[in-house]
């Protein structure tokens, strides 16, 4: 009985020897964890390395990091879009929950746009940002925006690297979670040397689309 555990294991340790690169990467396993059975001299020690490794390998992946399964919206999620993905960085959940905004604005060379207002969590991140698919400059940004009735504010968004979408800059979990209790989102900006274009988005439903996301990013 023991020599066939011994054969088995050792076929498992020539498996991994043979393949350790891509096979491993596929696995989450490091050439490390490899390299390290092998180096150990005594071989009840090298199997039983061996062993651990054998055991994490038969453990999916999307096992070990899933998303919880209360995180997932069960009521209204009105016109918003969800994506859910596994991060190639470190197997954690990414979400995405994205809205068009209710009309669209006019583009550099008079081609309708639609502004998108993105939510996401990228490697247990969470930003929002405004898709508005034209130049807007460099760096940063003033914009605009109201929340329902409230009062206007205007401040300093940070511009992404394609220069077309403007990120919230400060406490995005608390301006989500205020979004969260409103119906609408108004906001205003101007693209590099044109005229000011608007956007309103109809909120509703946020507070169920954004279960995913909150999941992922644990708040």
């Amino acid at each position: 009985m023991e020599s066939l555990m011994n054969k088995k294991y050792l076929l498992t340790a020539m498996s991994f020897l043979l393949c350790s690169g891509s096979f491993a990467a596929e696995l989450n396993l490091s050439n490390d964890e490899i390299l390290a059975c092998k180096s150990i001299g005594d071989s009840k020690q090298r199997l039983a390395c061996f062993d651990k490794v054998d055991k994490k390998a038969e453990t999916p992946v999307s096992q070990k990091n899933d998303a919880n399964d209360d995180s997932n919206p069960t009521g209204d999620v009105g016109k918003w879009v969800i994506n859910k993905e596994q991060s190639s960085l470190d197997d954690s959940w990414n979400a995405y929950v994205y809205l068009e905004a209710e009309e669209p604005i006019r583009g550099a060379f008079g081609q309708p746009i639609v502004p998108t207002l993105f939510l996401t969590c990228r490697e247990g991140k969470t930003d929002l940002y405004v898709g508005w698919d034209s130049y807007l400059g460099l760096n940063e940004t003033q914009m605009t925006y109201r929340i329902d009735s409230k009062k206007a504010v205007t401040k300093s968004w940070t511009i992404s690297t394609n220069n077309k979408s403007a990120f919230y800059a400060g406490k995005t979990i608390s301006f989500i979670k205020e979004l969260m209790n409103g119906k609408s989102f108004y906001t205003t900006v101007i693209p590099y040397g044109e005229s000011p274009v608007a956007a309103r988005f109809d909120l509703t439903g946020l507070s169920e689309a954004i279960k995913p996301l909150r999941g992922a990013c644990k708040w």
